[in-house]
């Protein structure tokens, strides 16, 4: 199984994230790494275990899967859920049941912008 064949990407819609004022306050003009999505994707290694995975993400770059750890300016956000399941079949039924609607529902009202770092614990 080829690299491209580790994960698939079941759903993804873009999350609010900064602007380009807080772009800038942030000390980076760069956009691409601070784009965030509510994303359910699975991803295997050895083709017999599937690992779902649901919550905030990156988009795929490339032939990498989403990663569930962000950056929105100075700050790193970790929120999601994961399962393993057997067979890929079942991952992507996980993935597209009801609690995961809900999740995803919840983590695409996020709202990561204006936030200084330095006020969060």
């Amino acid at each position: 199984m080829g690299a491209a064949a580790d994960f698939g990407v079941v759903r993804s819609t873009p999350v609010e994230t900064l602007d380009a004022d807080e772009l800038a306050a942030a000390g980076d003009t760069n956009r691409t790494y601070l784009e965030h999505f509510a994303s359910a994707w699975w991803t295997t290694g050895d083709g017999t275990t599937f690992t779902a995975h649901a919550g905030l993400a990156t988009s795929p770059a490339g032939e990498s899967a989403p990663a569930s750890t962000v950056i929105d300016g100075e700050r790193t956000v970790s929120f999601g859920v994961r399962g393993e399941f057997a067979s890929e079949a079942a991952a992507v039924a996980w993935l597209e049941s009801d609690d995961v609607t809900a999740l995803l529902e919840i983590v695409a009202t996020l709202d990561l912008t204006g936030i200084p770092a330095p006020a969060l614990p």
